[in-house]
């Protein structure tokens, strides 16, 4: 493994945990106009900013001829998603993610967080969570603050210039979803690690050919040395 400085990691589902309500809530939204969406549909489409993920949904499903109905069923999911997150109880912390961000510090490596949220959504998540200034995150990007999001390079891109990061070869990139691998792969990252913490599973994250798969934070320790 390549000298890592930088340690991207994805929010919701890889260093916080929102007990699904993400999932829970997009499917809600779909079936208040009457759409029927699977688990496997909406886990296929994590870690997408979230306009981007209800578009492909409703093409999947065949609903391609009513332009509005993606921004309804958008407001619909945001809706239940800022009243799941009101509950302060449903987003904590996964066990181990401070202690991990205190340890690469130790070792002289920076930590940056990004998220397919926007960022108002995304300051709320990290308020609700006390990290909104958090002196082991070095950084932090919501996909509407870079032209495009993932699963395109440009927040890992974003995180890297911030932390005077200049070879992609020196970060990892951390995530959960599919998008969180394509990212990292499209960013060149040195290494990119799949976590099994929230909604894919390894057969999902293998499809994109992670260089790993841990199963907790705290494995990131082996592999890094």
């Amino acid at each position: 493994m390549p000298e890592i400085r930088l340690v991207v990691f994805d929010m919701i589902g890889t260093v916080i945990n929102d007990h699904h309500a993400i999932e829970q809530s997009l499917i809600s939204a779909f079936a208040e106009m009457d759409i029927s969406v699977s688990e496997e549909q909406v886990s296929a489409v994590m870690g997408l900013h979230k306009k981007e993920a209800i578009q492909i949904l409703c093409r999947k499903n065949g609903y391609t001829d009513d332009p509005d109905l993606a921004e309804k069923i958008y407001h619909q999911f945001m809706q239940r998603l800022w009243d799941a997150y009101a509950e302060k109880r449903i987003l904590i912390p996964f066990p181990d993610a401070e202690k991990i961000f205190a340890w690469l510090h130790g070792k002289g490596i920076k930590v940056a967080l990004n998220t397919g949220f926007d960022t108002e959504l995304m300051m709320i998540v990290l308020k609700q969570v006390g990290w909104d200034e958090h002196p082991l995150i070095d950084g932090v990007v919501a996909s509407d603050q870079v032209k495009r999001g993932r699963p395109f390079p440009d927040m890992i891109q974003y995180l890297m210039q911030k932390a005077g990061v200049s070879h992609s070869y020196q970060v990892m990139k951390v995530g959960d979803t599919e998008a969180d691998i394509m990212e990292g792969r499209n960013a060149a990252c040195g290494y990119v690690v799949g976590i099994l913490t929230g909604s894919s599973s390894a057969e999902q994250l293998i499809r994109h050919k992670p260089d790993d798969i841990i199963h907790q934070l705290n494995e990131i320790k082996n592999r890094i040395h």
